[in-house]
């Protein structure tokens, strides 16, 4: 009996293990050649693959040689975007090798394959616009401080906001890629040690204004990134100040710096999350700044 076990168990390994191990995936493309991450899979010399994405087929490749780790392969049809993940294509018998070598690659539904729509615009050979675009939102814990000079003296002001903004990323180049932002902006600082006269309320700024950003950032590794920005803050539309007239913080333009990454949970959805710092540019006699942590979720198109 104990015997049986243990034909049994090896048998169930053989046959069920394989099915666990994790998917290989392009890991760069240049060309015509892919760099694939093999992982733990069984990536072979001369076998031919799907590159599927969202369950839809790509494109075919072969594998020209492995190495530990990695393996390097050819598009025979379709288009390559990192990111794609690998799947053996089935092998079809002929009665003889001169059937094999001559079998046609079967259709692919790729973007020149795809009827063309007014709207598309395809930008280079890696890939749609669509495929390059993704969009999303997030949420912001600022720490914001004003610098406000006045007749009574200087007041430096603190406290901190929740903001909301929409995001769309968008790839220029492996490294190279931009972010724009729309959103409700909210700003609040106060100072207790300046009054508004004897006796008076603190020197106090709560404003919402409608923000709206560009950032240009620098992926140095896959999903790290620095970068820098502008945006304006339109006049505010709701909120009051104690510490100036609100005309002096009417719209503003301000810039930002700051760096993040992006994490990948699948193909379609990753988690945006970086922390920037923002100052507004010198405007009558306040100064605002704040330094925000930014979390999200954005969708690929």
């Amino acid at each position: 009996m104990k015997l049986n076990n243990f034909i049994f168990t090896i048998i169930l390994s053989t046959f069920l293990l394989p099915s666990f191990s994790w998917a290989a995936s392009v890991k760069k493309v240049k060309g015509k050649n892919v760099l694939i991450d093999t992982e733990s899979s069984n990536i072979k010399t001369g076998a031919l693959y799907y590159l599927v994405r969202g369950g839809k087929k790509k494109a075919i490749i072969k594998v020209l040689k492995t190495r530990p780790g990695q393996a390097i392969g050819k598009i025979l049809k379709g288009n390559a975007q990192p990111g794609y993940t690998l799947v053996r294509r089935p092998s079809k018998k002929k009665s003889t090798s001169t059937a094999r070598r001559s079998e046609p690659l079967p259709p692919l539904k790729t973007v020149e394959n795809e009827p063309k729509r007014k709207s598309s615009k395809s930008y280079s050979s890696g890939g749609s616009f669509k495929d390059k675009l993704k969009i999303g939102g997030v949420i912001t814990l600022g720490q914001d401080t004003a610098k406000v000079e006045s007749s009574t003296g200087t007041s430096n002001g603190s406290g901190s906001s929740t903001s909301f903004e929409l995001i769309a990323d968008y790839d220029f180049s492996e490294k190279i890629k931009i972010r724009a932002s729309i959103g409700q902006q909210a700003f609040s600082t106060e100072d207790t040690s300046v009054t508004i006269g004897p006796g008076g309320p603190p020197s106090r700024i709560d404003l919402g204004y409608i923000n709206v950003d560009l950032w240009g950032k620098y992926h140095f590794k896959e999903m790290y990134w620095a970068g820098a920005g502008i945006g304006i803050l339109l006049s505010p539309s709701y909120g009051g100040t104690t510490a100036v007239q609100e005309e002096e913080l009417g719209s503003q333009m301000y810039l930002q710096v700051g760096g993040g990454v992006d994490y990948k949970l699948s193909d379609k959805f990753s988690i945006p999350a970086w922390i920037e710092y923002g100052t507004t540019l010198a405007s009558g006699d306040a100064t605002l700044s704040s330094i925000g942590l930014k979390l999200g979720l954005s969708m690929q198109l």
